[in-house]
């Protein structure tokens, strides 16, 4: 069973990103995997586990939380699964390497996941793109562990990065290691769940505050499944469990509800904080269905897929793409439906976005009505692109995005590989195609709907903002982590971070030049935090001065 819908979303996964193709039009190759593991030292570390989640090129950041739907229901949500997921050994040279075919992950995957040693040595892996080797260095893991010791914890945990958050697979046990970092983390305990957000430096040690059961939710009947807003990856209700308690803060998240014969999810919904523990049917409020039309989505009039699916999303003040619903439909065998259902809308900036074998990605936004509006005319088609320097020379690894015009959360991400090409899969035309690579100016190039050849991107470095980082005394803050912020949030990506040379020297490139930023410095010395400020401006030949302090204050002894 397992098997089959392993293969039913690999061999649908074209409704979420076509596979890339090339300028010649030549099938995408199959993709490779490769991780080379250092220890502290610098020696090659054998035997470490590897699990690694694929994402294909252009596969949309809006529809994240429904692809890291791992206990989602195979015959329902198979569309929208990522394209593989690699349990990998390293062996005694420090390499862990996997195939995958282009049916699979073509050229311009990626794939992040979490590296783990016997020893208590471990990693976060971040953009791990296809044919592109990563060289991961291992620290000591962190590790939380219950109040009374022995007890088993499950922990769910989402650590931000750089480049977007990473939910971690984690075995439960006593004392659960994850890696350093700044983690949101749901953790199952005898007593229930509890929700906490956790800065761990490497090697800590946390103990959970014993916390009691405040509320219990009662799961309304069978095929219902609970998950925290936004977390994908945490089933709340075990198998056969019916009710559940919540911890502490647990008690006042946001939850949905996930039917899995209908495919439905509810609107998010926050228990009622009326004093005193209760137990509460969830969902609170089941909300009635709307039969959706899908005017100016997908197909061309008189056209049919043999499956579509039909997402609501909506858009939060930070920009960030939260899912509310999701409605399949099949236009042929034992499984054909008529139409969507989907909850109704919530007041906000809703879209929906439309997905099927075969067709771009469309979006439009979903109105009281339970009608999108029309989405304005274009054409479909293989968006290849080729980034080359000033000299001619192919760059591998940019960072680009595609957006189709009026439809933000059809928007698709990807990379170019050794050659400097990558393929964003079946897109809507006319858009904007952009440069969002750290290590490059941002640019906006136009692609118009009668587009047939590969997209030609000549990249610049831009203005360059260097500096330098010194302790009080002067000597120089080495490995210190600096992070570069555009105040006018012009800038793409907008938080850019690197790591202080041993002269503690740090540069950014791929600025605007003149413009205004401010540069944050962080370090752990001595088991203490220190930090530093400057604002300054890009393009400038004088190097930032800046001075890391230390922040934790230091209190006098009281008087006798």
């Amino acid at each position: 069973m397992l098997r089959a819908a392993c293969l039913l979303a690999a061999c649908l996964l074209a409704l979420v990103a076509a596979p890339a193709i090339g300028q010649s039009g030549d099938p995408s190759p199959g993709a490779r995997f490769t991780l080379l593991l250092r220890d502290p030292a610098g020696a090659p570390v054998a035997d470490a586990a590897v699990e690694l989640v694929v994402t294909s090129a252009g596969a949309l950041p809006a529809l994240a939380w429904f692809a890291d739907r791992a206990r989602a229901d195979a015959a329902e949500l198979a569309p929208l699964q990522p394209a593989a997921r690699l349990l990998l050994r390293s062996d005694a040279r420090g390499l862990a390497s996997a195939s995958l075919s282009a049916a699979v992950a073509g050229s311009g995957s990626s794939a992040a996941g979490m590296v783990t040693t016997a020893s208590g040595l471990g990693a976060v892996v971040i953009d791990l793109q296809a044919d592109r080797p990563q060289r991961l260095a291992l620290a000591p893991l962190a590790a939380i562990a219950s109040a009374r010791g022995d007890e088993l914890l499950r922990v769910h945990a989402r650590i931000r990065t750089p480049s977007g958050a990473v939910a971690l697979t984690l075995p439960p046990g006593a004392n659960v290691r994850l890696p350093a970092g700044d983690h949101d983390a749901w953790i199952r305990t005898p007593r229930g769940w509890q929700w906490r957000r956790l800065a761990l430096a490497a090697g800590q040690s946390v103990v959970l505050a014993d916390e009691p059961a405040v509320r219990r939710v009662r799961r309304p009947g069978p095929g219902w499944q609970v998950l925290p807003a936004g977390r994908a990856d945490v089933a709340l209700f075990a198998a056969g469990e019916d009710e559940l308690s919540l911890c502490g803060d647990a008690a006042t998240a946001t939850f949905m509800a996930w039917h899995a014969a209908s495919g439905r999810l509810s609107p998010p919904q926050a228990l009622p904080t009326a004093a005193g523990g209760g137990t509460f049917d969830w969902p609170l409020a089941e909300d009635t269905a709307n039969a959706v039309a899908v005017a100016g989505l997908g197909a061309a009039q008189g056209t049919t897929t043999a499956d579509e699916a039909l997402t609501l999303v909506q858009r939060t003040a930070a920009g960030d793409w939260l899912p509310l619903g999701i409605a399949v439909r099949r236009t042929s065998g034992a499984a054909a439906s008529t139409g969507f259902l989907l909850p109704s809308p919530p007041p906000g900036d809703c879209w929906l976005v439309h997905l099927g074998a075969g067709l771009a990605p469309c979006a439009a936004p979903y109105r009281v009505q339970a009608a999108p509006a029309d989405a304005a005319g274009g054409s479909d088609r293989a968006l290849a692109v080729l980034v080359r320097d000033a000299a001619g020379a192919p760059v591998a690894d940019v960072a680009i995005a595609y957006e189709p015009d009026g439809m933000p959360p059809a928007a698709a991400h990807g990379r170019t590989d050794d050659r400097g090409r990558a393929g964003l899969g079946l897109v809507r035309t006319p858009g904007a195609l952009r440069v969002v690579d750290a290590r490059f100016a941002n640019q906006t190039l136009a692609v118009p709907a009668a587009a047939t050849t590969a997209i030609e991107v000549v990249v610049d470095t831009g203005a360059r903002l260097r500096g330098i980082a010194r302790w009080p005394d002067g000597a120089p803050a080495r490995g210190a982590v600096v992070t570069l912020r555009d105040p006018r949030g012009q800038l793409a990506p907008p938080t850019r971070t690197t790591t202080t040379a041993d002269d503690g020297s740090f540069a950014f490139p791929g600025l605007a030049d003149g413009g205004a930023y401010v540069v944050f410095a962080t370090a752990r010395r001595d088991g203490r935090t220190w930090s530093g400020r400057a604002e300054t401006m890009a393009g400038s030949d004088a190097p930032i001065a800046l001075v890391v302090r230390d922040e934790d204050p230091e209190f006098a002894p009281p008087r006798r």
